[in-house]
């Protein structure tokens, strides 16, 4: 073909010879070919300029006009691409492709003298191992040291198989893991004191009085006590954090007057801002009812004496309106307790109980329920009318409840109140926020539990709401690497660098000490939050995070970040560590259906972006998104975490709040248009009147407040009921519990769920009188059993049902013994594409039935038995013997489709000789067909009456289930509207990419590269194959409605006993073309004819390693693309048209099969089918019965296509190479010549029908 380029093979011009137009017709064939060839190899704009010309000497010397370089400007340009070239997002597959695609470009440009030389291909080998080092990404920083530093240096191909291991290494977490980042961890710290003097153990840290603690200290313990400070503390005063008024407890205080900020010292810890000495009564209550209280608190036993119809002074009216406000937090009392009937939001009769107190004296409990208040939800309430005062059982919540205050030897919760009697005496007005919990807490978790005086020195500068502009550089750095961390993060690592910058001379210990205060604080974040120890790595990033922003006294009140940067940082961005939150979804990981937002828990601030981190475990993916709300007051783990991976057991029961959930994302764009997507002053108020259920107890047991000599009962955790959530709470529990499915019957019974759905299984095998209980006869054996579980859900990922199966070992069936014949037919996927599209052009309904335990319907004809499976009651030694087949019996399938067959057949249907799975019914009111894949069935026809019938029938001989119109089907989609149906599988293609761990969003506009050949030796052979058949089995299942991922996965199936990386990198070409066209669909137009035709093609010698061509066709009915094939030739051809005509073989097979079926379905075929093909030789061939030297050694079987041709089965009309449309299932195509046959199989994407 060369001479057409040059013009050394010229048209032929002698009119006169006998054979003229035979040379100009082939002469202009093969310069058509050739300008075909060159437009398919340049860009579009080039193409569009080539039209013009009408021989290919005229194109080549056009683009050679244009685009000849000297061999000087192409080595420059060739240079700067080569330096401009990074890998970036690439594989190092991919880049290295790029890569090699330069050079190989460069050394064209080199002289033969140049590539004799030894020693200058040495050198230049070492330039392109630098090059290609030099642009690779900082992932392989450690591999690309290692690898400058050997001697001698190793090739280019042996450094790509490392980086592809490391790369594979490096990936194998995907989305399952998300690798977190190594971005360090950078403090500013001061310089410290190295004469601090340090707090003995057992010293005070109040008095520095020895052998007792601050809480013990007498001089804080004294009642009345009004001294002040020992002189050494009021030395020292002007250094203390002072927490403001509003945080103070009421009475006299010890602090002096407040000084300037940070002046000197450390702050307190937080637990000290809790306490106080003894304080007057507080505003709210009468002096005389306050010494009647103080008694009963000091004595125990005339406290449960007191009781409200006592007639005492504390059941006047206004006493008791008085008590039933205030709260006791109470460690020794095993639930929280009230008189009070009017505290109670909710109440509900008790079993009778009763509850000893102090005085040993039992107490009956009348009933159990809520008690709201706008700061606490208490639920699990006893209401114990002998009772004195409320209280607060401590173990019961496990975290700050409020303020209070110490009064004889018990604490009064101030700030817990269930009426109006006294106000509030904490004052927010600093933090000017509307949340219904204690500010002061919510702030104190955001901050990572921060001591109260930081954050009042926060609160009273303002820092929470302006922000000024400067910037400052680094000076000094301290480094030091902690660990190994005795468990592995989500991303696998074991240990933390961090780089601290204190703006001093170095000193030794800095990055020591730092370690120390990140790791307090990490600790801090992971008890309250309940995260599970895997994700230290994110805990210590949000530590360093909160640190960084934390004022401190020794930077003279600023942060280490405004120090840094010269600017105040945004503390309205912070939210509780750990919490509960919902992040909206990108628009790529949902359609109109899906759900807008996903469940996450709160895990750390984005690195180098703004937004949230926050991890889905249903998907397992970290999320770095702004467009996050927050429910802070709702923990996503229980506590403590101590497993390490994140299951359904680590997961909280969510208070029930009533939230709208469809509302949480109703203003996306007021999320868009800001740098934040939730703050303080417009966050999602929640009505604090609603009953609340606080969460369960755990099983572990926090240190009490004080010590108790009552013996402590065990908690039982309160019954789990779905009914006590408001509706539209519900989808976000059932959210929560489908995030496994259990593996035994030992973790599957504890969940009411799986209960009632294992309760189903087992009422159905009763009805059917699946087994008898017998006693196992002697010599014979008894097969196991076992249950397994799944969610069934629906095309739009809605959970449909919690499915529960019994299933028999079958393997352990002996052949002959227990069973025998063991096949069953199925419909062929080929039969279902063929009735939808019946139906479509006859304006036909499709209806879908599903049978309910349908294997439970075949009676068997052998002796089997089979031990009890959990949950059935028997005696010992019985077993049971089975009646009816079971699922994972061999010969179940088989015993149920004869029932099944019986039972249709007595109803007038005749089963398809060519499709057993296929039962037809004709009668005078018209035509039913019946197609049946295991348990599921679609029905349609025009005889609507008898179908309805045929459903009643066929409800009352199984138990069946009314789908109603064909929607989803074994995972395909059915969309129907007025232009046809449409068959897609967007859902199994999602799946596929979670399976595949694909978290890139790349696309391709073609599934193969094109001119790239494989071969079993291309590549490293991977150290685990099983994903790749994985992936390559379920591609092939996705063939069923995308027929232009066929050849393509034709080719990768070929190495699925030993795939490599480059094989891998098929399929991941693959799964990036099908992101792109996720949405696509399989039109059946309801307005084409019934005529059948065929196309037929084959690529010869397509395979480099064995030299076999491939075979390519599709069939149409009408419109309808209903059958497609791509697959390799069983032998070796000697030419294209051999491979062609062997091809045409194949097809003509299936062509015959399919007149037959549509003969069943009522559709008239008695016209040939035309059978297209692109050349003439193998259509002469066909034609042609004469055996000459070409065509001798064809086998019999491919004459096939001759006979059928003779009897008028089918045609073979030419067709134009240009409109071959099976030229898609044999080769790697471009991109424009791909989506012009995509569009000729009626692959379309849908807007709107």
């Amino acid at each position: 073909m060369w001479g057409y380029v040059t013009g050394t093979s010229s048209k032929a011009t002698d009119e006169k010879a006998t054979n003229y137009l035979s040379l100009v017709d082939s002469w202009e064939t093969d310069n058509s070919k050739v300008i075909t060839w060159i437009n398919n190899s340049v860009v579009q704009s080039i193409g569009t300029q080539l039209a013009k010309y009408d021989t290919a000497k005229e194109v080549w010397d056009h683009l050679e006009r244009l685009y000849t370089q000297s061999n000087f400007a192409k080595q420059y340009k060739l240079e700067t691409d080569i330096r401009a070239l990074r890998q970036n997002e690439l594989s190092v597959q991919e880049f290295y492709v790029a890569m090699s695609d330069l050079w190989d470009q460069l050394a064209l440009t080199e002289t033969a003298k140049l590539k004799a030389f030894k020693p200058y291909i040495s050198r230049r080998e070492e330039q392109c191992l630098v090059q290609f080092l030099m642009a690779l990404r900082s992932d392989f920083e450690g591999l690309r040291g290692t690898i400058l530093h050997r001697t001698p240096l190793p090739t280019v191909d042996s450094v790509v198989h490392e980086l592809i291991a490391e790369e594979t290494h490096l990936k194998s977490y995907g989305d399952k893991d998300p690798k977190l980042p190594s971005t360090p961890a950078v403090f500013a710290v001061p310089q410290r004191s190295q004469n601090k003097a340090r707090v003995a153990p057992d010293e005070c840290s109040y008095c520095k009085q020895k052998n007792h603690w601050k809480s013990q200290c007498p001089l804080l313990l004294n009642k009345g006590n009004k001294q002040q400070r020992p002189q050494q503390q009021q030395n020292k005063a002007p250094g203390l954090f002072q927490p403001p008024p509003q945080f103070r407890p009421p009475g006299p205080t010890p602090w002096a007057p407040r000084p300037p900020p940070f002046a000197a010292a450390a702050p307190s810890p937080i637990e000290h801002d809790f306490q106080s000495t003894v304080t007057p009564p507080p505003s709210a209550l009468d002096p005389q009812v306050f010494e009647q209280f103080k008694f009963l608190a000091s004595n125990p036993i005339a406290m449960s004496a007191s009781m409200p119809h006592s007639g005492s002074g504390l059941s006047s009216t206004s006493t008791s309106g008085i008590l039933s406000s205030l709260w006791i937090l109470d460690s020794g009392a095993s639930h929280h307790m009230s008189p009070h009937l009017i505290s109670f939001t909710s109440l509900s009769p008790r079993s009778p109980v009763s509850v000893m107190s102090a005085s040993s004296t039992p107490m009956q409990v009348e009933g159990v329920g809520s008690v709201v208040t706008p700061q606490l939800s208490l639920s699990d309430v006893y209401y114990i009318p002998t009772l004195a005062l409320n209280l607060v059982s401590d173990p019961r919540t496990r975290k700050v409840i409020g303020i209070g205050h110490k009064l004889g030897d018990l604490y009064v919760v101030d700030e817990l109140r269930v009426s109006g009697v006294a106000a509030s005496s904490v004052d927010l007005s600093y933090f000017r926020l509307s949340h219904s919990s204690l500010v002061f807490y919510l702030w104190h978790v955001r901050l990572g539990h921060v001591s109260a005086s930081r954050l009042q020195f926060l609160a009273s500068t303002g820092a929470l709401g302006h922000m000024s502009c400067s910037f400052a550089p680094f000076d000094l750095v301290h480094s030091d690497v902690w660990g190994p961390s005795p468990v592995s993060s989500k991303g696998g690592s074991k240990y933390y660098v961090s780089f601290i910058d204190d703006y001093t001379p170095q000193q030794n210990g800095v990055a020591e000490r730092k370690h120390r205060h990140l790791v307090e604080t990490a600790r801090s974040l992971l008890l309250s939050s309940g995260v599970p120890s895997v994700f230290w790595g994110e805990v210590l990033l949000t530590a360093t995070y909160l640190i960084n922003r934390i004022p401190t006294a020794h930077n003279s009140g600023l942060s280490p970040f405004e120090k840094l940067y010269g600017e105040s940082p945004d503390y309205s961005l912070l939210r509780v560590f750990g919490c509960t939150c919902f992040v909206l979804r990108p628009h790529v990981e949902r359609n109109k259906l899906s759900p807008r937002s996903a469940l996450c828990v709160f895990l750390g601030y984005g690195i180098g972006q703004k937004g949230y981190r926050c991890f889905d475990p249903v998907s397992q993916k970290l999320y770095a998104s702004r467009h996050v709300t927050f429910l802070e007051h709702i923990p996503f783990f229980s506590i403590p975490a101590q497993s390490h991976d994140v299951t359904q057991s680590d997961l909280r029961s969510i208070d029930p709040f009533d939230i709208d959930i469809d509302d949480i994302f109703s203003d996306v764009s007021a999320h868009e248009t800001s740098a934040t997507s939730d703050t303080p002053e417009t966050s999602r108020s929640y009505d604090s009147t609603t009953p609340m259920t606080a969460p369960a107890p755990d099983e572990t047991t926090d240190v009490p407040l004080r010590k108790s000599t009552r013996t402590r009962k065990s908690t039982k955790l309160p019954d789990f009921a779905y009914s006590s959530y408001s509706a539209s709470f519900a989808p976000l529990i059932t959210n929560i519990h489908r995030l496994t499915e259990p593996e035994s019957y030992r973790e599957a019974i504890s969940n009411p769920l799986w209960q009632n759905a294992m309760a189903e299984e087992l009422t159905a095998l009763y009805q059917t009188h699946t087994w008898d209980l017998v006693p196992l006869p002697l010599g014979k054996h008894a097969i196991g059993s076992r249950w397994v579980f799944k969610i069934k859900t629906k095309s739009d990922r809605s959970v449909e049902r919690y499915k529960a199966r019994l299933v028999a070992k079958g393997y352990s069936q002996q052949y002959g013994l227990d069973y025998d014949e063991t096949f069953a037919p199925v419909a062929k996927m080929t039969t279902v594409r063929t009735l939808i599209a019946v139906a479509s052009i006859r304006q036909w309904k499709i209806c879908q039935m599903d049978v309910k335990n349908a294997f439970l319907n075949g009676d068997l004809h052998e002796e089997v038995y089979m031990t009890p499976p959990p949950g059935v009651p028997h005696k010992s030694g019985e077993v049971c013997r089975l009646r009816k087949a079971l699922y994972g019996l061999k010969q179940a399938p088989r015993a149920w489709f004869e029932n099944f067959s019986t039972v249709v057949t007595s109803l007038g249907f005749t089963p398809s000789n060519h499709d057993s799975a296929l039962f037809v019914r004709c009668t005078g009111a018209g035509r039913i067909l019946l197609s049946l894949y295991v348990d599921d069935m679609i029905i349609t026809g025009d005889d609507y009456d008898g179908i309805e019938s045929l459903k009643q029938e066929l409800a009352h001989r199984f138990a069946m289930k009314d789908l109603g119109t064909l929607r989803y089907f074994l995972g395909i989609e059915v969309a129907q509207s007025k232009k046809g149906y449409l068959l897609s599988q967007t859902k199994y293609i999602s799946d596929l990419f979670e399976r595949a761990r694909l978290s890139d969003k790349k696309t391709v506009n073609t599934p193969l590269e094109t001119n790239v050949h494989y071969t079993p030796t291309d590549g490293v052979p991977l150290s685990d194959p099983s994903l790749y058949r994985t992936i390559v089995g379920s591609l092939v299942y996705l063939t069923v409605t995308c027929p232009d991922i066929a050849h393509a996965v034709h080719v990768v199936s070929q190495f699925v006993t030993a795939p490599t990386t480059v094989h891998w990198g098929a399929v991941l070409r693959i799964l990036r073309y099908l992101r792109g066209t996720q949405f696509q669909s399989l039109l059946f137009p309801s307005t084409s004819s019934l005529k059948l035709s065929a196309y037929s093609d084959a690529s010869w010698d397509s395979d480099p390693s064995d030299r076999k061509s491939t075979t390519g066709f599709c069939i149409f009915l009408g419109d309808s693309l209903i059958s497609w094939k791509s697959k390799k030739q069983v032998v070796v051809s000697r030419s294209s048209t051999e491979a062609k005509y062997r091809a045409m073989a194949v097809t003509t097979s299936e062509i015959v099969w399919l007149r037959w079926l549509l003969s069943d379905m009522g559709v008239d075929v008695s016209q040939p089918t035309p059978l297209h093909c692109d050349n003439k030789s193998a259509m002469q061939i066909a034609k042609n019965s004469v055996f000459h030297e070409r065509t001798k050694h064809i086998e019999i079987d491919c004459h096939f296509t001759r006979q059928h041709l003779q009897l008028g089965t089918i045609s073979l009309p030419f067709v134009p190479s240009a409109l071959q449309i099976a030229d898609i299932f044999t080769k790697a195509l471009s991109s424009l010549r791909f989506r012009f046959l995509c569009d000729k199989l009626s692959m379309l994407i849908v807007v709107a029908l």
